[in-house]
């Protein structure tokens, strides 16, 4: 009771502060209080209880209010702050007595600061000697070793001029000499004695060479390390004719290193023979890439052992009977192909054989002379020089499989290349060294395949380009190679469509290069084929437009019930436009002209060999072309102490786009497939416009059930119309034709049964209805008459009471019933009711259903 209490005047006295006393209750001042008050919602508030100018009027008395109660507040404790400065006694001498401590700490903090400044400055004049006594100290370290260095390099380079006097003074058997081949062998020789040193002193010659050019290699990083100094400067003349003169006797040494060995009964060296010293050659390729003469010792190794042996061995193939420029014909292709094989085979065996160590040591993860390119500057280098300057015919183009040949045996010798590299960087300086490209230009594969474009495409549009629609010849079916689990195409041009796609696609003719092109000209024959076939679509249709529109004009007349073929377009008295014989304009032709005189039937020859274009363009082709991508595995190299492997990554992106490349394929394919398809159905569609007309033309003869009920008192029907048999006699033709039963029977209902029959529905419950709705207008009319003339109500039957018509529906509806069991048996399956699959059916159904209790 107390703690309510204590609430109530509370709440009282926070009223009577707000002032809400004088408020009315829809205002509520305490709102104002709290944290997330938002003016602009407090109006919208209460402006659905008052309206804006009662609420303005109030809130300013209300503020008034406050203001008062302001003034109140400040009144009450005013006299206490006029006093608050008398209260506050001896304030001053306090501040007083803490200033002096204060002072005398500042002090002693300054002169601390000041200690310290000093000390920091004085360490730091000392660091700053210290540095510059260092740098000082560097700088004459680096010049006594640079001056101990290039000592050590003209002693090292006085023993070799030595061992050179040695060798050149020592008696020794004649050296013979060394062919043409090895001039900078023979040129080192002829220094006046005619004899060379022998494999031992070759061999400490070549590993003294190493050591001085290692030691020159280190005065040139001392050099260019200290290349501001005066002292430094005076010796760059001497390292310059160090490392000139330390060129040419590596040189002179390699190349006596590469030299084969004349035999031991002093006969000259056969070309075939190894190296003198393969260990002497690769101390002297290490001298090479310390000095960073990598040039110089791939130009050596070039001139000594890759030439000779590259122009011994095309010596060797022309001189066996193998032209340069290939011959045209059957198996050209082939045998120039290996050819060309057996001669890289043994070009590359034979330099295995020479310089396979060499090569080994310089491909090696981690190798020093990684920045040797032997393979790249001295054998792919003369290879493709010596194959451009003697066997130019390699890489002509004017031979399509021989240049197949060639170019696969190439791509297949450069892979045997690749192969020899240990890491993935030595196969990417590989490829994208300038003997590489260079190779890779002499094949004019755009020339290449321009001329196989050319007749490709020629052939299919010669077949095309016919004026009469050719069948296939027995033996020319697609019941071979790519094609042979397919169905046989009917007709020639689809013949030559199959047999210039297999061309596209084959291995023999398509280069890795050019899998694009042979993929666009793929989708181009497809496309081709598609608009001929589309052409003949609109060339159909548009004669049997122009017989239609003769037809109207009274200048030709229709046969009902006749066979499944259009009105040809053609003589003189038919006065259809289009005719040959008449001046509205020329008749057809071109690829398109047979389209307007050929029968139906016929025409779905076309029709069934787009399913096959179709199939095989989906399929072989399709699958064909996704062989033809290459391989999504790359690979591996030992990744140990080599910072050349593949990024872990490098797999997974090279994944990523070969599926891009698949799919974009098979997209591509799909849709020219697509294409090939559409304009199949397309006239599919046209024909069976023409199977409607006729199936209509029979329809049209319900007419004549009005005359045979209109006021003859003629008994009510029992069975259906005469002319109901002859309604779906034309697609009962087109179905028994032979073109037409090579169609799988769901595609064949698809195609020809369901437009037919859907469109004859149409046509049939539109000329049924028409045909009611006018006879019982009549009656109507009749029955008003003759009521007007005080006659009967009406004609009925005397024995049914039926009217006339009733008999006409009943007529109809029994016509109906017996068009549904003919469709009933041209459909797949015939248990299938058609109503099912046919809308305008049961349209047509519901027009000439009897009025109930008319049926039995």
């Amino acid at each position: 009771m107390a703690e309510e209490t204590a609430i109530v005047t509370a709440t009282s006295d926070s009223s009577l502060l707000l002032g809400r006393a004088g408020c009315p209750v829809w205002l509520n001042p305490e709102r104002f209080l709290i944290p997330d008050f938002n003016a602009d919602a407090c109006v919208a508030d209460l402006r659905r209880y008052v309206p804006l100018a009662t609420l303005q009027n109030e809130l300013s008395n209300y503020l008034a209010t406050l203001k008062t109660k302001l003034v109140e507040v400040i009144n009450e404790d005013y006299a206490d702050y006029v006093g608050l400065s008398g209260r506050l006694a001896n304030v001053e001498g306090s501040v007083v007595r803490m200033r002096k401590p204060l002072l005398e700490l500042r002090d002693k903090l300054h002169a601390v600061q000041e200690a310290v400044r000093s000390e920091l400055n004085s360490l730091n004049q000392g660091l700053r000697k210290r540095k510059e006594v260092a740098t000082q100290r560097a700088l004459l370290e680096l010049i006594l070793e640079v001056s101990h260095v290039a000592a050590k390099v003209d002693k090292l380079l006085e023993e070799l001029a030595a061992s050179d006097k040695s060798t050149s003074t020592a008696p020794a058997a004649p050296t013979p000499a060394l062919g043409a081949a090895s001039g900078v062998a023979s040129a080192a020789d002829s220094n006046g004695s005619g004899s060379g040193p022998s494999d031992v002193e070759l061999l400490a010659q070549c590993r003294l060479l190493e050591r001085v050019a290692a030691e020159v290699s280190r005065l040139a990083f001392l050099a260019n390390k200290g290349k501001d100094l005066a002292f430094v400067r005076s010796l760059e003349p001497r390292i310059t004719a160090h490392r000139a003169a330390l060129r040419g006797r590596l040189s002179t040494a390699l190349a006596l290193a590469l030299t084969p060995a004349p035999a031991a009964d002093g006969s000259p060296a056969s070309p075939s023979s190894c190296p003198r010293s393969i260990t002497a050659a690769l101390h002297a390729l290490h001298a090479a890439a310390d000095l960073g003469e990598a040039a110089t010792a791939e130009a050596v190794v070039r001139s000594v052992v890759v030439a000779p042996l590259v122009e011994r061995q095309v010596g060797e193939h022309k001189a066996r009977g193998h032209s340069s420029v290939p011959v045209g014909g059957a198996g050209s292709g082939a045998a120039s192909g290996n050819a060309l094989s057996a001669l890289l085979g043994s070009i590359l065996a034979a330099i295995r054989a020479q310089l396979g160590p060499l090569l080994d040591a310089s491909l090696a993860p981690g190798s020093a002379l990684r920045s040797i390119d032997l393979l790249s500057n001295a054998v792919l280098d003369e290879v493709q020089g010596a194959l451009a300057a003697a066997m130019p015919g390699v890489f002509s183009p004017g031979v399509p499989p021989a240049f197949h040949a060639n170019y696969l045996t190439t791509l297949a010798w450069l892979r045997q290349l690749e192969g020899m590299c240990a890491t993935r960087g030595s196969v990417e300086r590989l490829r994208s060294s300038a003997a590489y490209a260079s190779l890779m230009r002499r094949w004019n594969t755009s020339v290449y395949f321009s001329m196989l474009y050319q007749e490709i495409a020629g052939e299919l549009e010669d077949a095309l380009s016919a004026d009469k629609l050719e069948p296939a010849a027995a033996s020319a079916g697609s019941g071979v190679g790519l094609f042979a689990s397919m169905a046989s195409p009917q007709l020639a041009a689809t013949v030559a469509l199959l047999r210039c796609l297999r061309r596209a696609v084959s291995p023999d003719i398509v280069l890795p290069p050019l899998t694009d092109r042979f993929l666009r000209l793929a989708l181009q024959l497809a496309q081709r084929y598609a608009t001929w076939v589309s052409a003949a679509t609109t060339a159909r249709r548009e004669a049997v437009a122009a017989v239609a529109a003769g037809a109207v004009a009274g200048a030709g007349t229709a046969t009902v019930g006749g066979p499944v073929t259009p009105p040809p377009v053609q003589g003189a008295g038919s006065g259809a436009a289009g005719s040959p014989g008449s001046g509205g304009g020329a008749g057809p032709s071109g690829s398109a002209a047979w389209a307007p005189i050929l029968p139906a039937d016929e025409l779905f020859a076309v029709v069934s060999d787009t399913l096959v274009a179709h199939e095989a363009l989906l399929g072989p082709v399709t699958a064909a072309f996704l062989e033809l991508l290459p391989p999504t595995s790359t690979p591996s190299y030992p990744a140990a102490n080599d910072t050349e492997a593949a990024p872990n990554g490098d797999g997974a992106v090279a994944e990523s786009t070969a599926d891009a490349a698949a799919t974009a394929v098979r997209s591509a394919l799909a849709e020219a497939a697509a294409a090939v398809q559409a304009s199949g159905r397309g006239l599919a569609a046209v024909v069976t416009e023409e199977v409607v007309e006729r199936c209509a033309a029979a329809v049209r003869q319900l007419k004549g059930i009005t005359a045979t009920y209109r006021v003859t008192s003629k008994a009510p029907p029992t069975r259906a119309s005469h002319y109901v048999s002859g309604v779906l006699m034309p697609l009962r033709q087109l179905l028994d034709a032979e073109p037409v039963k090579l169609l799988h029977p769901a595609l064949r209902q698809e195609l020809v049964t369901l437009p037919v029959a859907e469109s004859v529905c149409a046509r049939y419950a539109a000329l049924a209805e028409e045909l009611l709705v006018s006879v019982r207008k009549t009656e109507s009319s009749l029955k008003r008459l003759k009521k007007a003339k005080g006659g009967a109500g009406g004609e009925e039957d005397p024995a049914a009471g039926l009217s006339d018509s009733d008999k006409i529906t009943l007529q109809l509806h029994l016509d109906v019933e017996e068009l549904v069991v003919q469709l009933r048996q041209l459909m797949v399956p015939q248990d299938t009711a058609p109503e099912l699959q046919l809308p305008s059916l049961r349209r047509l159904k519901e027009v000439v259903a009897p009025p109930p209790g008319m049926l039995p």
